[in-house]
């Protein structure tokens, strides 16, 4: 589970530094650090799943709040592909792009807070991976 951690903390690390150059980086900066943030925790052994399970409830919630984006981009998308660069005509697609990156923010902390060990008995029992 450490290594799945820090695998995480580093994507989603890496995330974060990719959104300082949207308009509104800083917001998904934030959010994609403290993301990262609680990977770092877990993945040094001081995770716990409330922070887990509040990060992933909270990127659920504002993925769904791009719901409408999606639902534009899967039937009015006129060809344009999701990685195709931003554009003032297709600010649906940035949307769809950010809800994406949110969903997969909330399945990963989700698999994270289930994985948690229930206490240290459990932990030492369970084998390491070197």
């Amino acid at each position: 589970m450490r290594w799945f951690a820090a695998g995480c903390a580093l994507v989603f690390l890496l995330f974060a530094v990719v959104q300082l150059n949207d308009p509104d980086g800083v917001i998904w900066f934030i959010g994609y650090a403290a993301i990262s943030a609680n990977f770092v925790a877990v993945a040094l052994g001081y995770g716990k799943e409330l922070p887990l399970w509040l990060g992933a409830m909270l990127s659920l919630i504002v993925c769904a709040w791009y719901s409408p984006s999606i639902i534009e981009y899967l039937f009015n998308s006129d060809g344009m592909g999701m990685t195709n660069g931003m554009s003032f005509s297709y600010p649906y697609i940035e949307e769809t792009r950010e809800a994406f990156g949110l969903l997969i923010a909330a399945i990963m902390q989700l698999i994270a807070a289930w994985n948690l060990p229930v206490n240290k008995t459990q932990e030492e029992s369970l084998p390491h991976i070197v």
